[in-house]
């Protein structure tokens, strides 16, 4: 296994030292990675900032593919709720057929507070039924009020990531890292 000298998304996010055009380069990478293994035919299953690694030349590695599990029907069936709560997709939450649109809410949870220093949804219950509660009654909030800094198509591209109908989320993570650099060259 490759030895990553630096540190994950979150000691970057907790230690301040990135700018926002880093950030969404970070996180554009981070996506490309995401999308990488959803083309490769699996679905992570455990995407939050813990398990991307931020190297010294500011280049992001995916790590822990202990939950992966293959993209197909079998793995797509109800009831296997697994990754790290705060992280999860409502129709998880709720035991619903899924496929690689769980990484992609929890991508965009992860992102958001990346960039927001705040969770979509309140983090600071120590209740595992009142975060689940959460993720199926109540609408996350919403990214313009956590940062009213953030430029409004990142605010939108995030309300896509972590939309709770995953009818309504962002379809792919294959051009996500695209729409981050987008965002970057429009300044904020």
């Amino acid at each position: 296994m490759e030895f990553v000298e630096g540190g994950s998304l979150q000691l970057i996010r907790q230690a301040r030292s990135a700018s926002f055009e880093e950030k969404l380069e970070i996180l554009a990478q981070a996506a490309d990675g995401l999308a990488a293994v959803h083309a490769a035919g699996f679905i992570h299953h455990d995407i939050g900032p813990k398990n991307f690694l931020v190297n010294r030349d500011r280049q992001v590695k995916l790590i822990d593919f202990g939950l992966a599990v293959p993209n197909t029907p079998a793995f797509r069936k109800p009831g296997n709720r697994t990754g790290t709560l705060q992280y999860m997709a409502p129709e998880l939450v709720r035991r619903e057929p899924t496929d690689e649109r769980i990484d992609i809410f929890s991508f965009g949870v992860m992102a958001f507070e990346f960039l927001t220093d705040k969770q979509p949804y309140d983090a600071s219950s120590a209740n595992s039924m009142a975060v689940i509660m959460q993720r199926i009654n109540q609408d996350p909030l919403d990214p313009a009020k956590a940062d009213p800094t953030l430029p409004e198509p990142l605010c939108e591209l995030l309300r896509k990531l972590i939309a709770r109908r995953k009818e309504e989320r962002w379809r792919a993570m294959a051009n996500l890292g695209e729409a981050l650099r987008s965002i970057t060259a429009q300044g904020r």
